[in-house]
């Protein structure tokens, strides 16, 4: 069996208890064995074995219920769980199926640099690096003690503070070059939750001039469908459902990002809540139909 096979394989196994709690071992034996094509069949032993090394491996916690006398993910994980799972299908598609499966074609991201970027975080090295400045179109060295690296929209940033001080800054890791560590190892900072910090944000602002407001928006029914599939932010609540109409409540930051993000659904809008988030909307616009004048 080759690694693709026993990838996926793996990938069903763990969608499977996450989707379906509490199926006992013979029932995950019969499973995974109905996904085989060479004729071969697990026991349930090697099942056992294969959930104890998903566990050792990708640090998932597949756990066993004595209650149910079954297998479950912990609902805390399933989000982190979910993004591991869909990148590795991806990989899975891409690797097994290329003559078939047409991902985006995007600017190289330097997304190479992620693991040298995580470990440099894990072990609080110090980073200096080359970093292209767009305002003066140059190179410039940069001394960072790395704190996180976050994702958005599918671009990674490092995120890390100048030694000495307290800002949190971010770099988009298609503009840096070079990367090594200093030999420095930096102090561990005061407990700073990251995933708080941006819990509000729309995009990679977090900054004290986009506090967090409650937008409440309105939408065609056709929009509406769209998101509810996939919610403008994780603080979306639906208010209003109704043929014609879909008004949704948010929690978020008015962002440069969040206003882009509105204007991809400009012909179905409405602003209802605040009206300083209107205005800017309605500026937008004017200077869209001044620039685009016949």
């Amino acid at each position: 069996m080759n690694v693709l096979t026993r990838l996926y394989e793996t990938l069903s196994l763990i969608d499977k208890i996450k989707n379906t709690p509490y199926l006992s071992i013979e029932e995950l034996t019969l499973f995974i064995n109905s996904l085989r094509e060479d004729g071969q069949t697990y026991s349930v032993r090697q099942v056992k074995q294969k959930i104890r090394e998903i566990k050792i491996n990708w640090h998932i916690s597949i756990e066993y219920s004595r209650y149910y006398k079954g297998y479950y993910l912990p609902a805390q994980e399933n989000r982190e769980i979910q993004r591991i799972t869909d990148a590795l299908y991806v990989f899975y598609a891409l690797t097994n199926s290329p003559e078939i499966v047409f991902p985006e074609k995007h600017i190289d991201a330097q997304n190479r640099y992620l693991p040298a970027l995580a470990k440099a975080v894990t072990n609080r090295c110090e980073l200096q690096f080359d970093y292209h400045s767009f305002s003066k179109e140059t190179f410039e060295i940069k001394t960072v003690e790395p704190v996180a690296l976050k994702e958005s929209y599918s671009h990674w940033y490092l995120l890390g503070k100048y030694p000495g001080k307290e800002r949190l800054r971010s770099f988009s890791l298609d503009r840096i070059r070079n990367p090594k560590v200093t030999g420095r190892i930096y102090k561990q900072p005061a407990s700073e939750n990251i995933e708080n910090l941006f819990a509000d944000s729309f995009g990679m602002f977090s900054g004290k001039q986009y506090p967090a407001e409650d937008v409440i928006l309105s939408f065609d029914s056709l929009t509406g469908k769209y998101l509810k599939n996939k919610p403008l932010h994780h603080s979306q609540t639906v208010l209003c459902d109704i043929p014609g109409q879909f008004v949704v409540q948010l929690h978020v930051r008015i962002t440069p990002d969040f206003i882009s993000e509105l204007m991809s659904h400009a012909e179905s809008l409405q602003v209802i809540h605040p009206v300083s988030l209107k205005k800017r909307i309605t500026e937008v616009f004017a200077m869209g139909i001044v620039r685009n004048r016949f």
